[in-house]
């Protein structure tokens, strides 16, 4: 006799395509340079709690435009059908028929040498997890509602994994402080 339905564990495990495996290692092993993860993803695999579903991977690394043009025919040699967008900081990789990357090539006024004392293994690939408190002041240096969001539902989630003083002064580093200020007044 059953006294209840069977409870599930949770299993949500976010996914990794291999196309962001194939694009880090390509530009890990042949092009020699250092990848990070930033954006929504890089909020959750820092502890902050899932709130929302992305199909997109957001990473920052420092191509020059060689680069950059070598790192997109790779792409469309590997995966056909594989498109490519600019954008005003680096492009991004659309893959058919799921899957989109957004790779930023200029570098963050906000990176130090915080960003290389951790990195997270995913789906066969090392990649550098920048503090948390940097992936939400780069949040707040887009100018996209969903960004801003963003910051404000990981405030709320994720109070507990901030240092609040390191967020205050690198928002005010970029002259986002203000912008911060309101986040909290509303979210917090």
């Amino acid at each position: 006799m059953s006294s209840g339905p069977r409870v599930l564990s949770n299993v949500y495990v976010p996914y990794y395509s291999n196309e962001f495996r194939d694009v880090v290692r390509y530009i890990q092993t042949e092009l020699g340079k250092k990848v990070y993860l930033i954006g929504i993803r890089a909020m959750f695999e820092r502890g902050v709690p899932l709130w929302r579903f992305t199909d997109d991977f957001d990473i920052y690394t420092p191509l020059t435009r060689e680069e950059r043009d070598k790192t997109i025919d790779f792409i469309r040699r590997k995966y056909d059908g594989a498109k490519h967008v600019w954008s005003r900081f680096g492009f991004g990789l659309d893959f058919d028929p799921i899957g989109h990357i957004d790779v930023t090539i200029i570098p963050p006024t906000i990176q130090d040498k915080s960003w290389e004392e951790e990195s997270i293994e995913i789906n066969g690939v090392q990649v550098f997890l920048p503090p948390l408190e940097d992936i939400l002041v780069l949040k707040l240096l887009s100018p996209r509602r969903k960004d801003t969001r963003d910051v404000g539902v990981a405030l709320r989630l994720g109070k507990e994994k901030i240092n609040f003083e390191k967020l205050k002064t690198k928002a005010e580093k970029v002259e986002v402080g203000r912008k911060l200020s309101k986040v909290v007044k509303k979210y917090c």
